[in-house]
């Protein structure tokens, strides 16, 4: 791969402000089509092939706050004519739809405080693993959820025993029913949903490899998984990017990267394991060799953070997809 100055080939302007979640639709009556999510549970979404503007545009809930931020969307193989919506507060939306518009299905309260952390869906399971502190009694609860009906199946809860882990902070599919989550105090936990009394293995791996000169703040702000590799890669507010490999009872450090003056707001490795882009709070996001993190581009178009980043095939080239604070989406052909 070459490195080159890449270009944008399309961009998008959100009147609801930021950009605080995207979701390339893959199947169903939408699919080629992106969803994004931002402040007052408002949720859009875009055509990205044909006519390149806004589809529709619906609010889950109409009296929400400003801050009451959609955090997570997804729409299923099963049901791919349905949009589920985490916002900040704890709820999941279902939402039916169709080319022209959005129709409510249900809702449900997942019992979480006000939460940062992503939800997760497990297709093969048809489970989706939202945090739960509320209902748990305990801030680091993550809650099981069927997919199907919102009904509860279980409970992810670290022992009282357990060192105080805070709130998980991103949780990542690592297998058909494996879930990896970090907690605020930087602990990685490996769970097993057919389980759920403890987990697979813990991990102080992120604490234990920091670097006092780099690292103030170890608390992992984003995360992913290459599962052909087993290798994580976690970022944080010191603007460090590391990579831990997986093993069957441990988890060790691979290596790491150091942004210029910048905190990680995500990561995302492409579905190829060829790239992995980094979103920046210095309003860039930073293109990287996935093999040796070799650096291959600097995405430099928003004019605020970076807050999250997806992969997406559009007109047979494989396009990084940013959301940014400053209500832009941008495509960017790459690699």
């Amino acid at each position: 791969m070459s490195q080159r100055v890449p270009q944008t080939s399309l961009i998008f302007h959100d009147s609801a402000a930021i950009i605080s979640s995207l979701q390339p639709i893959e199947h169903g009556p939408l699919a080629g089509n992106l969803v994004s999510g931002s402040f007052r549970t408002s949720v859009s979404i875009w055509d990205v092939i044909g006519s390149k503007k806004l589809l529709t545009k619906f609010q889950c809930n109409e009296k929400a706050e400003k801050n009451s931020t959609v955090l997570w969307t997804h729409s299923s193989t099963r049901q791919p004519d349905e949009l589920i919506v985490q916002t900040r507060e704890g709820i999941l939306h279902r939402w039916k739809l169709s080319q022209s518009a959005a129709n409510f299905l249900c809702m449900t309260s997942t019992g979480s405080q006000l939460s940062f952390c992503p939800a997760v869906a497990l297709e093969e399971p048809n489970l989706l693993c939202v945090p739960s502190g509320e209902v748990a009694a305990q801030t680091s609860g993550v809650g099981l959820i069927s997919h199907h009906d919102f009904s509860p199946v279980g409970l992810l809860l670290p022992d009282e025993s357990t060192a105080k882990l805070g709130s998980p902070t991103r949780m990542v599919q690592v297998a058909a029913h494996q879930l990896l989550v970090a907690y605020e105090n930087a602990d990685l936990f490996l769970w097993d949903v057919r389980s759920p009394s403890r987990p697979v293995l813990t991990s102080e791996v992120i604490k234990s490899s920091r670097d006092p000169e780099k690292e103030d703040d170890v608390t992992p702000l984003a995360l992913d998984f290459d599962v052909e590799r087993g290798i994580a890669v976690v970022g944080n507010a010191s603007g460090v990017v590391k990579r831990f490999k997986l093993g069957p009872a441990e988890m060790t450090a691979l290596d790491m990267l150091t942004l210029p003056d910048s905190g990680v707001a995500a990561v995302r490795v492409r579905p190829d394991g060829k790239i992995l882009t980094v979103a920046c709070w210095d309003f860039t996001a930073r293109v990287f060799s996935w093999k040796n993190l070799k650096p291959l581009a600097v995405l430099d178009l928003h004019k605020e953070t970076v807050q999250c980043v997806e992969y997406m095939e559009m007109g047979g080239d494989n396009c990084v997809v940013l959301g940014g604070k400053d209500a832009m989406i941008s495509i960017w052909p790459l690699y």
